[in-house]
């Protein structure tokens, strides 16, 4: 026999109630920490990483979002030896939408070059299916 928790309110210490949706929807559905091979080093919500080539990488999610308007951001840090120097992520030039199953990003320092990162980590909001 299962068991099913329903509450509409959760209430902490100091007596302060917070509604459940406010839980639910505000809480990261996915994220990931990779390193520079594209090797998981940590995350929830995500099966693995396909290297597409470098700094380019498809995240695939365990449990599906319920559609594809979910909200993805992510960080990356250079490789380069040429000091630490912030780099920034975009979904890939040739992907048109993101699915409910993955989506792809590519690490860049500059408008137009695609670099292997050092480090780099995703986050997702939305809804799960």
């Amino acid at each position: 026999m299962s068991s099913r928790l329903v509450v509409n309110q959760i209430q902490d210490s100091a007596a302060k109630n917070i509604d459940t949706t406010f839980v639910t929807n505000g809480s990261a559905k996915a994220w990931c920490s990779i390193d520079g091979d594209s090797t998981v080093n940590d995350s929830f919500n995500i099966s693995g990483t396909v290297e597409n080539g470098n700094g380019d990488n498809t995240y695939n999610i365990t449990n599906a979002m319920e559609n594809a308007t979910y909200a993805v951001s992510g960080m990356s840090k250079s490789d380069d030896n040429g000091g630490v120097r912030a780099a920034f992520m975009q979904f890939a030039a040739n992907q048109t939408s993101i699915a409910t199953g993955f989506f792809r990003l590519t690490s860049q320092y500059d408008n137009t070059n695609v670099r292997e990162a050092e480090y780099a980590s995703t986050i997702v909001h939305g809804e799960l299916a």
